[in-house]
Formats: structure tokens, C-alpha cells, sequence
């Protein structure tokens, strides 16, 4: 294990652990950045290092480039990742994030690189099955303000802020884009364990949605629904973590024995 940590723009270490045993990937949703996950990091294990991952456009990267699809934003990911994956790991990618970092699986594939001992999905359709909501990356702003609020992802000081929305706005309609048109059909079985999370009142995925994920993989998914709506990983932060954290004590056992 080396225990120097790796340096690129792509991952965000809020609490460096370098002894960890485990590191745990986690993808943010659109519009988000690494930030997203930084409260996960006080709440894990000593022996698991978070390591968010942060796109272009936005936070240190705001005068980057954004990138225009859930391809382009895999193989960013895959082109850097390679001296992190030094230990066993996970990923949890939620909503757009949980896209993204599927497409990663598979470059690491193609790039016969360790795929995660267990990969979590969170908030998102199946890959495969088409998109339940309209393209509203391309409504005029005020209605895409209302679907915004509709999701209860964007804070309303960010709604309000004339400023803040000539920021947002198109890091948003981008990646909403970026989303809306990712299909993949399941021609390859993934080889890793799978949980896939939705929330109980999310009526932009719906339960039947997520099922389709089982077709990706070859091992038999985990599927959970937690309270709350499109971003329950929030509105039970504690419970979701749980769920991860279980598995990584399963892992720990298997290793120990």
C-alpha cells in the first residue's frame, strides 16, 4: 500500500487518512461538486479514506472547461484514477454522479484496471431505460428555476441570486444534458457486488426505474429505499452510511480470514 497521497484536480481528500485500508469514491450529483460529500468523511471509519470526486467547472475548477458528457466525464476519471486504486475500494455516485462513475466501471474494465469491491448507486434510472422527466435542460430559465425547486437540490440564496445563477445556470443545464442523453444498453455484465438506493418519495425515479440495474451486473443487486426524496443521501445521511459501512466490515472479515 503506498501511503503518500496521489495529487490530481479530479479528487478532493477532506480528511486525509493514508494508513486507510479502504477508499471510498463518491461521484456528486448535477450541479454539485466534491463539497457534496464532505460531511460523509467525519462520519466513516478510521480505516476508510473519502476521496470526493471533483469535476470541472466548478469550486478549484470553475474556470476549467465543462465536460459536455457522461463519456467524456468517465474518461476524465479513468485517465487519472490509476494511483489511487492502490487499495481496495468502493464508489457511491448519486443521481448523475451515479452514471458517471457507472461508465467508469467500465473503463477501468477496458482498461484492466480493479474494478471496486462494491459499487453503490443512488438516485438514478437503470441505464437502459429511458428518462420518466421532460429535457429541461432546455426550458427558459424562470421554468427551469421551478423544476429546480421541484428537485430540492438548489439552495433558494442560489435561486435568488441573479449572480450566482449566471454560475450555476449553465453548469446545471449542462449537466442535465449530460444525463438525459447517457444510454447504455446491458450488453456487458459487470463484475462487482452492487447496492442501488432510491428514496421512498422520489417521484422523479421511481422504484421500478432502479430495477433495471440488475441486467448491468452480474452478481445479484442489493436494492434499498430509504426515506425521504430525490436526495434522501442527505435527508439520511446516517443511514445510508450505515449501509456502506456495513459493507466494508464484510470486507474486513473477509480479508482478516
Amino acid at each position: 500500500m503506498n501511503n503518500s497521497t496521489p495529487s490530481s484536480k479530479w479528487f478532493l481528500v477532506v480528511k486525509p487518512r493514508p494508513q486507510a485500508e479502504f477508499r471510498l469514491f463518491c461521484f456528486p450529483y448535477a450541479g454539485g461538486s466534491a463539497t457534496a460529500y464532505s460531511a460523509w468523511a467525519e462520519l466513516l471509519p478510521d480505516n476508510v479514506e473519502l476521496v470526493a470526486i471533483q469535476p470541472p467547472g466548478r469550486a478549484n475548477r470553475l474556470g476549467e472547461a465543462l465536460l459536455t458528457s457522461v463519456h467524456d466525464m468517465a474518461d476524465g476519471v479513468a485517465d487519472a484514477i490509476g494511483p489511487w486504486l492502490d487499495r481496495p475500494y468502493m464508489i457511491y455516485g448519486h443521481s448523475l454522479g451515479s452514471i458517471v462513475s457507472f461508465e467508469l466501471l467500465h473503463s477501468l474494465r477496458a482498461r484492466g484496471l480493479p474494478l471496486p469491491f462494491r459499487y453503490f448507486c443512488g438516485a438514478r434510472r437503470a441505464p437502459h431505460v429511458p428518462p420518466r422527466i421532460a429535457p429541461i435542460h432546455n426550458y427558459p430559465l424562470e421554468e427551469f428555476k421551478a423544476e429546480l425547486r421541484t428537485l430540492n437540490g438548489t439552495p433558494e440564496i442560489i435561486l435568488n441570486n441573479a449572480d450566482l445563477m449566471d454560475i450555476f445556470v449553465p453548469i446545471l443545464r449542462t449537466d442535465f444534458k449530460a444525463a438525459y442523453n447517457y444510454r447504455r444498453e446491458p450488453a456487458i455484465k459487470l463484475e462487482c457486488e452492487v447496492s442501488v438506493f432510491n428514496g421512498a418519495r422520489d417521484d422523479k425515479v421511481l422504484e421500478e426505474d432502479m430495477l433495471g440495474w440488475q441486467a448491468h451486473f452480474a452478481r445479484k443487486v442489493d436494492f434499498r429505499t430509504f426515506p425521504g426524496g430525490h436526495f434522501f443521501m442527505d435527508e439520511n445521511r446516517s443511514a445510508v452510511l450505515d449501509v456502506i459501512c456495513a459493507s466494508v466490515r464484510r470486507r474486513s472479515e473477509c480479508v482478516a480470514a
